[in-house]
């Protein structure tokens, strides 16, 4: 199959690192992986350079875009020129590069003559950004966003098709579940659609949807009817067996044959039927009255569940008592201006924590039914604020007053901060991040939300580059707090970047003399006695003690 989603499916899955290019006439494109995640795209198409994105999506004025070219500075990437002049921020950079990937990325599925070429590769250069694009996701986008193409039908039809794996069940529709449950490993693809009355189009989109996402195989490699009959031929017959001449009955002989039939009837056994004696026929009677013994009820096993399950049907119970009081926005605890990737991404997260298939089958019914209502509720949600028609009626039909808008939005940012620091000083730093990404968010003008964000990214390593750049943020929005230069300064450390260190140490000094962390630290820097800092070095993120 020479499609993208095909080669996507094959890198995903099995975890391969290396150059995909692509060439379709004048369009020259090349995907870099690594660990089977995108983390970086070339382009040479005008429209998905990163002037163009950046545009695009407001982070630079019609003016600086009519004259991008005299911003770049001789020696410099255009991304350093822009932000070393202070027309883009880091962060702007970072949503407008995750943004260009996936757009070079999804802009090559609708193309199905390009050439593809994969080169196995294990390290790269470094390319200045951390991915968080995922390929499933890709994959879905990708194929349900292009239009129906002939060589999809040509790929799957008469083939056999057999059922997979069961992750990331969350992405797909009820339709194609459906044609998802029909797949047993010996229907035929064209056996199914005739059986389900879909149209052609959308079944065989879906088919290679599930293929790609790699919920179905191949249930075995097809030959040629040519390859057969070539192996016929070059193996001998052997004499034992005798070949049976097959030719066509004349109209004579197959009359003959009738006539044969209706003289020489087959002659039917005589079956003697005896007759039981009296005594017998009362027992049979006595015997037909008598009750079967009774069936013993075997006790239903109990259904033990782990914690983490009897944790996720509480909180189960809890979206069935609160998604009344809900509107869709306030259901994914974001504002009415979030893109369709936030809401996406979020969505998926409760995908993964509340869809039925991830609970025991054995439950009670009557707890499998809230379950499911729950979730339904949540796609309702999900499907209306995703599809640009409906999302402008429901916004109509539900409009805030602006002055309201912007207070929930600062409250709902202040719960997921105080969430995140809760999550923090319990060392859960994976979900903190979470919600701290969604608190910057909300609240773009908070550097201490940066600030904390920042300290619980240093705490993981595939965040460390990201951590620096929200450092520099909390120091931009919060030029006269020392704490921004203090925890700047001790990522530097961590780091081993001790000169660094030390002028972030030096700067806290400068607006705190006093400040006895960043005093003690330099003192470490220069040789001095190492005297250990406690914890609670951030006064944002000490717990309240009680009097």
């Amino acid at each position: 199959m020479n499609h993208i989603a095909y080669y996507l499916r094959d890198i995903y899955f099995n975890k391969k690192s290396g150059l995909l290019r692509f060439t379709h006439g004048s369009i020259n494109k090349n995907l870099f992986f690594q660990n089977s995640n995108l983390i970086f795209a070339k382009t040479n198409q005008p429209e998905e350079k990163l002037g163009e994105v950046l545009y695009k999506l407001g982070k630079i004025s019609k003016e600086v875009y009519s004259k991008i070219d005299l911003y770049i500075k001789p020696g410099e990437k255009l991304e350093d020129s822009l932000i070393n002049q202070g027309l883009i921020s880091k962060r702007d950079l970072y949503d407008s590069w995750v943004y260009q990937m996936r757009e070079i990325a999804l802009n090559i599925f609708p193309l199905f003559k390009g050439k593809f070429k994969f080169e196995p590769l294990e390290a790269f250069q470094e390319q200045g950004i951390e991915s968080i694009i995922s390929i499933p996701l890709l994959i879905e986008d990708g194929v349900r966003g292009m239009k129906y193409h002939p060589a999809l039908k040509e790929f799957l039809e008469k083939k056999i098709l057999s059922r997979k794996r069961k992750g990331h069940l969350y992405l797909l529709k009820k339709e194609e579940k459906d044609i998802l449950n029909l797949i047993d490993g010996k229907t035929s693809t064209e056996d199914i659609l005739d059986s389900t009355g879909y149209n052609p189009e959308f079944f065989w989109k879906s088919l290679y949807l599930l293929y790609c996402l790699n919920f179905v195989e191949f249930a075995f490699k097809e030959r040629a009817v040519e390859e057969i009959v070539e192996k016929f031929k070059e193996a001998p017959p052997k004499e034992e067996e005798k070949v049976e001449e097959i030719r066509a009955a004349s109209p004579e002989e197959k009359e003959e044959e009738e006539v044969k039939e209706i003289k020489e009837p087959p002659k039917e056994k005589e079956v003697k039927v005896e007759e039981p004696l009296p005594d017998e026929k009362e027992e049979e009677k006595v015997e037909e009255v008598k009750e079967p013994p009774p069936v013993e009820e075997k006790e239903e096993p109990e259904i033990v569940l782990s914690e983490e399950d009897k944790e996720r049907l509480g909180e189960v119970e809890a979206w069935a008592d609160k998604l009344p009081s809900l509107d869709y926005y306030q259901i994914f605890n974001v504002s009415r201006g979030a893109s369709e990737g936030e809401i996406k991404k979020i969505y998926f997260d409760m995908a993964r924590k509340y869809h039925p298939d991830s609970f025991e089958r054995d439950l009670p019914p009557e707890l499998r039914k809230k379950i499911e209502d729950v979730f339904d509720q949540i796609t309702k949600a999900y499907e209306t604020l995703t599809d640009k028609e409906k999302r402008e009626e429901y916004d109509e039909s539900t409009e805030l007053p602006e002055e309201e808008e912007e207070e929930d939005l600062v409250k709902k940012a202040n719960i997921r901060f105080r969430q995140g620091k809760t999550l923090y000083n319990r060392a859960r730093y994976d979900d903190a991040v979470i919600l701290l990404e969604e608190a910057v968010r909300l609240r773009q003008d908070k550097g201490s939300f940066f600030l904390l964000l920042a300290l619980t990214e240093a705490k993981i390593p595939s965040l460390e580059k990201k951590a620096e750049q929200d450092f520099l943020k909390a120091i931009e929005l919060e030029s006269w707090n020392p704490e921004c230069y203090i925890g700047l300064g001790l990522f530097y450390k961590q780091q081993g970047f001790k000169a660094r260190a030390k002028k972030q140490f030096n700067k806290a000094l400068d607006i705190d003399p006093l400040s006895t962390i960043a005093r003690k630290e330099l003192d470490e820097l220069s040789g001095k006695e190492d005297k250990k800092i406690g914890k609670g070095l951030f006064s944002f993120v000490q717990k309240k003690r009680k009097k």
